[in-house]
């Protein structure tokens, strides 16, 4: 389970009408912040976004609408952490037989702050700056 972030541009005040919302990316607990990339749009890097939701007229929601600042969207991306690792590889995760099996079957690596992050490749996966991974792929 997680939380979709998407940036709402300026509307166009004579017809209602502004262009398709952005995916910013996707919140998933455990698992570093899945930080959307638009290569052919100049976002390539959390600095990009950043760059873009400082502009007069720009909104971030999240996918139930609620309002959220950009202070609090980096929060998000970039202050996230869980159990240290040396804690949290003294117990099996549920239902496999080694975190070997687990990483393998949810194509995942040990990250930052004692969190997932997905082996890079993966669905255009790359590791950024801390605790997020930059996708260009699909999101399910």
């Amino acid at each position: 389970m997680g939380t979709n972030y998407y940036l709402h541009e300026q509307v166009c005040p004579t017809c209602g009408r502004g262009p398709e919302p952005l995916h910013i990316g996707k919140s998933s607990m455990g698992w570093v912040f899945a930080l959307q990339v638009y290569p052919d749009d100049g976002i390539n890097e959390l600095s990009d976004w950043v760059a873009r939701w400082s502009k007069l007229g720009v909104v971030i929601k999240d996918e139930y609408g609620k309002v959220v600042t950009p202070e609090e969207m980096l929060r998000v991306i970039t202050e996230r952490s869980r159990k240290p690792w040396e804690e949290q590889r003294q117990t099996l995760p549920w239902g496999h037989l080694s975190w070997a099996e687990f990483h393998k079957q949810n194509s995942s690596v040990e990250g930052p702050n004692g969190l997932l992050r997905c082996r890079e490749g993966v669905r255009g996966v790359r590791h950024g700056h801390g605790t997020y991974d930059l996708h260009t792929g699909e999101f399910s």
